[in-house]
């Protein structure tokens, strides 16, 4: 429609495009967790369960960080997406990123009974008019809590506080997590808030409200506690022009 352009396409020589799932494997891996402010790492690559937390670049037990523990927790729980692997093959029922969150905590070992010991009593879905998913899970002899993930900008004004590495809550500082925020996703990475409530500090008596409510709609209650923070990057195929942290390699023309 304007000259300027059709000269600049005219012009050109070389053109680097991206399409995931064609040139790319459509697969995502967390990277980073950002807890209280301090960061860890996740190493391994796709959808392979293999991985390490890391700190500082050196090994780190996560038994010394329940926080991160509960992180991963609330990505896996608050997710609709399956991962099947068989024969070397995975396939994955669902979204990419619910899939690196999937990953990622079973890095930690939770996976299967260590997840299913907290079932889903009702969930809201995520809606782009909201931003987020909410769901309410229990376990025998816990309070029920709410897990919540979404954008930081749905999410992170509704958050009053967060975890500490030991698992305390502690004040949460919203300027300095929004800088954070926007460091990261001006590295090119792609940001998730997750997020909790214990339902005891809502409901004086949790067990008798919930026998009371079957039918309970939990976003009527959706107001959120405690932050983590999961970086998540794209797992690019090695024969793209680029991978993660790392500029564009510009191939000559023919």
């Amino acid at each position: 429609r304007r000259l300027p352009a059709v000269e600049t396409h005219g012009s050109t020589t070389v053109i680097c495009s991206d399409k995931t799932g064609t040139l790319t494997e459509n697969q995502m891996t967390v990277t980073t967790l950002l807890v209280a402010g301090e960061r860890y790492e996740l190493s391994g690559e796709g959808y392979a369960p293999e991985g390490e937390l890391l700190r500082e670049g050196a090994r780190f037990d996560a038994a010394g960080a329940p926080s991160v523990e509960e992180c991963l927790r609330a990505g896996a729980l608050c997710n609709d997406t399956r991962i099947a692997r068989e024969g070397g093959e995975v396939k994955v029922e669902g979204d990419p990123t619910e899939a690196a969150l999937l990953v990622g905590a079973e890095k930690l070992g939770l996976v299967g009974a260590a997840l299913e010991a907290w079932p889903r009593l009702d969930v809201v879905p995520f809606e782009s008019e909201h931003m987020y998913m909410a769901t309410l899970h229990a376990r025998t002899g816990d309070q029920p809590v709410l897990y919540v993930k979404g954008s930081s900008d749905a999410l992170l004004a509704r958050c009053v506080d967060q975890l500490d590495r030991a698992g305390q809550l502690v004040p949460l500082d919203h300027d300095a997590l929004h800088a954070e925020v926007e460091r990261l996703a001006a590295d090119g990475l792609r940001v998730l808030l997750v997020a909790r409530r214990t339902l005891e500090a809502l409901r004086p008596n949790v067990a008798a409200w919930l026998d009371e409510n079957p039918d309970l709609d939990i976003e009527d209650d959706l107001r959120y506690v405690d932050l983590f923070l999961a970086n998540i990057e794209t797992h690019m195929d090695s024969t793209v022009v680029y991978v993660p942290n790392d500029p564009p390699t510009v191939w000559p023309a023919d």
